[in-house]
């Protein structure tokens, strides 16, 4: 028995179960693998809880242990973990250990992996590693290491390929400059120092000085503000560099463009400013053959998006939050392999010319541009699975004939355009939505049939469509996505009671002829917005609903809604707004209101609303609106309004 908890684990069976491995000379277990997110649907996946008993310490023969990703009650990591002598890999990352760090594991001197990534662990000294000096792999994601000398010892181990520091809190010190002379790391292959604060004086002398073999570099979240070192061009088997959510000001130096196994470069979110031009001048060379991917979001390039077709391996670019205000055209001689182009929020105006050259696109974003014309052969990219083009200038007439070589796609966003879609009523498209926007489309006056062929949405958005008639019983019935909105038409007809588990967590009715009484599975959405309808009858529908919901708005308002307020408010403790205004209630407020500790806005204005204010609602302190004017209640205003609702701003009685 190797585990002391609530679930043990014992391994007497006769059987060897997975993870443990054996050797073919001995007999003894010299494999133990209880990373509880690789033994799949083994009676061991269930993750181990409680402590680590000593008994582990039979194992001697041990040479790989890994006890990732289970609960060990945020004890320490056993100091008799040091006694394996011959362990070569122990994995210990995210496993529920916190404290301090036993140094007693600097005497497995035989170990080449170490994956100690927990947010509970500190180490304040790293001079045990120097005894690790066959050590090839290093995780110490998110362990505090602000106290260590982090630069010096790392380069203690002439063997280190993989260096995980991510989120460690690394101290900014200077490096001494006695520490480049006698230390190096020649194998140094991936290495992770990526949301940490450092400052570029630290890292660049430490980085350049000992790795010239470098594959894989992440400097990204960082406070790094200077030009791009030039010194990168010279890193000549580089394949990833992620300098992203820096500060690194000027341009691309020219020497990356002679890199020429580079496949990822993230730079976004930084202050270059240069022109897309420049950039894309100076990645001209060698890079041009190997680039498959490029983030250049948010750096506020200005310019006309250069032609792409120049990198043939180009799979993926992300130009989004810029400056871009054209789209030169693409040679038409190059094959292209694009898949991911995200051009949104730029001021591109007109169209796009020459995108179907890069007829391998999966994914467009055009979304927040000033575009008036949809991409020229936009709808003969038959691999196109994901279409965002909302809030431009889009004009003109969207047909089935036009859909209906797009079978793969899976999303689509055409809000907040001027188009329309002319499609007919025995339509059947060729492909399944997942996400469906199409705001301020005109759609109508009839209720679009083909929705009935989408069978696994997730959002529905088609709020200001322009539709007028009833929405039919087969829409109710469908299994429905996370988010629908059909404000701002004028749907009409009763919402059928139906049988539903699940209804969507956001959904928004407002501003339609609605009518009848609200069915019961309507109030299992977490955001409800049905006002400016005609629904009627009473709310009581809110007593039936279970005590663990978690409803935080609703929005019955501007209805015909009558009789006396439910006295079953105990059930929706995570409301934070609730508007009944603008109905025909009567009767008094009543004290379970009062259970509606997160509520901040009450809105309850000309109903018919009588009798004092329950004391019970000075229970809810969140508040910051009462709106209970247009009633007949009577009575002083009471004291406990400005002494425990002191977050309230708005009060209208």
């Amino acid at each position: 028995m190797f585990v002391t908890a609530k679930k043990t684990l014992t391994i007497e069976s006769t059987k060897q179960p997975s993870g443990v491995a054996c050797s073919n000379v001995t007999g003894h277990i010299i494999h133990l693998d209880l990373n509880s997110l690789k033994l799949g649907n083994s009676p061991f996946c269930i993750p181990l809880r409680g402590k680590i008993n000593p008994a582990l310490l039979e194992l001697q023969q041990l040479n790989y242990l890994d006890l990732s990703y289970n609960y060990f009650g945020l004890s320490q990591i056993p100091k008799f973990f040091g006694s394996f002598k011959k362990l070569r890999h122990l994995k210990l990352q995210f496993s529920g250990f916190s404290g301090d760090f036993p140094y007693e594991l600097g005497n497995l001197t035989n170990l080449q992996t170490l994956e100690l990534a927990n947010w509970r662990l500190s180490i304040k000294n790293l001079e045990w590693l120097s005894h690790l000096s066959l050590l090839s792999y290093l995780d110490l994601t998110y362990v505090d290491l602000f106290e260590t000398n982090w630069q010096l010892q790392m380069t203690k181990l002439p063997f280190l390929k993989e260096l995980h520091l991510s989120s460690c809190q690394l101290s900014n010190t200077l490096p001494a400059k006695d520490i480049f002379a006698n230390s190096s790391l020649p194998s140094l292959d991936f290495l992770d120092l990526s949301i940490n604060d450092l400052t570029s004086n630290c890292i660049f002398p430490w980085l350049f000085n000992f790795t010239k073999s470098a594959i894989s570099i992440d400097l990204s979240y960082n406070q790094l503000e200077c030009p791009i070192p030039d010194a990168f061009g010279e890193l000549i088997f580089l394949e990833k560099l992620n300098l992203c959510s820096n500060k690194l000001h000027g341009g691309i130096p020219k020497s990356l463009g002679n890199v020429s196994h580079l496949i990822l470069l993230d730079l976004h979110k930084n202050n270059l400013n240069e022109s897309i031009t420049e950039l894309f001048c100076n990645l001209s060379g060698k890079v041009e053959m190997s680039l498959e991917s490029l983030d250049l979001c948010g750096i506020q390039f200005f310019g006309a998006l250069p032609d792409l077709t120049k990198f043939s391996c180009l799979r993926k670019v992300i130009l989004c939050w810029n400056q871009l205000n054209g789209f030169l055209p693409q040679s038409l001689g190059q094959p292209s392999s694009l898949e991911v182009l995200d051009l949104g929020y730029n001021h591109i105006s007109g169209s796009l010319p020459g995108l179907k050259v890069h007829s391998s696109l999966i994914e467009l974003y055009l979304t927040r541009n000033q575009l008036k014309r949809l991409p020229e052969g936009i709808w003969q990219h038959s691999k196109l699975e994901i279409f965002l083009a909302a809030s431009n200038l889009l004009e003109g007439t969207i047909t089935e004939a036009q859909l209906s070589n797009l079978a793969n796609l899976k999303c689509l966003d055409l809000s907040f355009n001027y188009l329309t879609l002319n499609l007919s009523s025995d339509w059947d498209p060729p492909f399944q939505l997942n996400d469906i926007f199409l705001s301020h489309c005109n759609m109508g006056p009839h209720f679009p049939k083909w929705l009935q062929t989408q069978n696994s949405y997730v959002n529905l958005d088609i709020s200001v469509a322009g539709i007028s008639n009833v929405v039919p019983d087969w829409f109710w019935n469908m299994s429905f996505g996370r988010y629908l909105n059909f404000s701002h038409n004028q749907m009409r007809g009763e919402i059928p009671e139906v049988s539903k588990d699940l209804f969507p967590k956001i959904v928004d009715l407002s501003h339609n002829n609605f009518s009848s009484p609200i069915p019961l599975f309507v109030f299992q959405s977490e955001i409800l917005s049905i006002s400016k309808n005609m629904f009627s009858g009473s709310i009581s529908y809110v007593c039936k609903i279970p005590n663990d919901f978690f409803a935080s708005i609703l929005d019955l308002s501007d209805n015909q809604l009558s009789r006396k307020l439910p006295n079953c408010w105990k059930s929706l403790t995570n409301l934070i707004i609730l508007n009944l205004a603008n109905n025909h209630f009567r009767g008094k407020i009543p004290n379970t209101i009062g259970a509606l500790y997160q509520l901040q806005t009450l809105h309850l204005r000309n109903n018919n609303i009588m009798g004092k204010l329950p004391s019970s609602l000075k229970n809810c302190t969140a508040l910051r609106m009462i709106d209970l004017g247009e009633n007949k209640l009577t009575g002083d205003i009471p004291a406990w309004i400005g002494t425990h609702l002191i977050r309230l701003s708005g009060l209208s009685l």
